[in-house]
């Protein structure tokens, strides 16, 4: 068994034009309700471990939290959702929150439209509609 520690993000206000950092910030921004939680996991080893930070964020119109690996650069964030695969980018956390928010509900769209869906995006669907509290 390995433990991970991840931190739980949400949008606390108005995006601050500062570039918020979660990986080795030491405080939170104002703008940001950060908590930490802890999960136990089978045994993995480094290597196997998807690369970024993992965390746990809250979106706007999204019913439960998301659990999400953040990729921080230079040239700014993106957050990839683990159980979808979708990915949101931007210049800070913030928008690349919201950017990720719009193409769930993108892909979530383009899903629902389909007649018929490969078992792999039959799941994917179903996530997002229960993301979404769409039955």
């Amino acid at each position: 068994m390995s433990v991970e520690t991840f931190g739980v993000v949400t949008t606390g206000g108005a995006a601050s034009e500062a570039d918020i950092s979660l990986t080795g910030a030491a405080l939170p921004s104002r703008q940001l309700d950060l908590r930490v939680w802890t999960t136990v996991t089978e045994a993995q080893t480094a290597e196997s471990q998807p690369p970024g930070t993992p965390a746990l964020i809250a979106l706007d119109g999204v019913s439960r939290a998301l659990h999400v690996r953040i990729h921080e650069a230079e040239d700014g964030v993106a957050l990839a959702d683990v159980d979808t695969g979708v990915f949101g980018t931007g210049d800070t956390l913030l928008e690349a929150m919201q950017d990720l928010r719009d193409a769930l509900q993108a892909h979530l769209a383009v899903l629902s439209e389909e007649d018929a869906l490969a078992p792999s995006l039959q799941s994917q669907l179903e996530i997002l509609r229960n993301y979404f509290n769409i039955r």
